[in-house]
């Protein structure tokens, strides 16, 4: 129910996602109590700078994917992973990324319909089996991560259109190889690659786990990224990691 997982979402804690510190319905409304935060989100920050510093942007998208794969060790997929649900929220001098949302459109979409084929999420950052209205798993919430690594580095889109439904076709059925992001911006080697793999079309060519996907941002350019003390206890290995959209290590119960 939505209440059941609204709940399970609620007691995710982690640094770089927004607390939810209630969730209900009223009448046929469902709401959610989050923290209030200062500052902007990932989409503003874009169309206001267009490209990124590898490190800079690395050091905002690195602390997501591993919040991203705490929620998916405790079982929640996002589903909707894009700028706007990123919260660059300043705190005195320290500006924190902070995923929000979490959980919500998967929430939202279980209490809409559980019928097969209903897309839910937003085409620019849609894994292809989710524009599909294919069961999607956490390996979906890795692909909109890469695609915003592009777009932050390169100041484009791997795939764009005016037209919504011609942009869902192509992301869900166009298999073809996208413009590799070196094309608009000298890149390491590395960096690019794990762009483009956490991208792939095929959702099993993908990292085995977000946290493995952060494990490689972490390795890749990587004497030019520089992680934040506070983000060091973030870079362990959760309990449960989960691969290819299955929990290891981490007992099944709900939390």
């Amino acid at each position: 129910s939505f209440l059941a997982e609204g709940m399970n979402a609620a007691r995710i804690r982690h640094t770089n996602v927004v607390d939810v510190t209630d969730v209900g319905v009223v009448g046929e409304l469902p709401y959610l109590v989050m923290s209030l935060l200062e500052g902007e989100d990932l989409a503003a920050a874009y169309a206001r700078q267009g490209r990124f510093e590898i490190a800079e942007l690395v050091d905002l998208l690195l602390p997501v994917a591993f919040a991203v794969a705490i929620g998916h060790c405790h079982g929640v997929v996002h589903r909707d992973l894009k700028p706007g649900n990123i919260f660059l929220h300043q705190e005195g001098c320290r500006l924190i990324p902070k995923v929000l949302d979490f959980g919500v459109s998967r929430l939202l979409g279980a209490l809409r319909t559980k019928t097969p084929g209903r897309v839910f999420g937003t085409p620019l950052y849609m894994a292809p089996e989710q524009a599909r209205g294919e069961p999607s798993d956490t390996r979906a919430d890795q692909y909109a991560v890469g695609v915003m690594l592009y777009q932050g580095l390169t100041g484009r889109l791997p795939r764009d259109s005016d037209e919504a439904e011609k942009l869902l076709h192509t992301v869900a059925y166009d298999s073809s190889p996208f413009a590799p992001p070196s094309r608009y911006v000298e890149l390491p080697a590395g960096l690019e690659g794990a762009i483009c793999r956490a991208m792939s079309y095929d959702p099993e060519q993908r990292f085995g786990s977000m946290h493995d996907l952060g494990q490689a941002l972490q390795r890749r350019g990587f004497e030019m990224v520089i992680i934040d003390q506070h983000l060091e206890a973030a870079l362990i290995p959760p309990v449960g990691v989960v691969r290819a959209g299955r929990v290891e290590g981490l007992a099944s119960q709900a939390l």
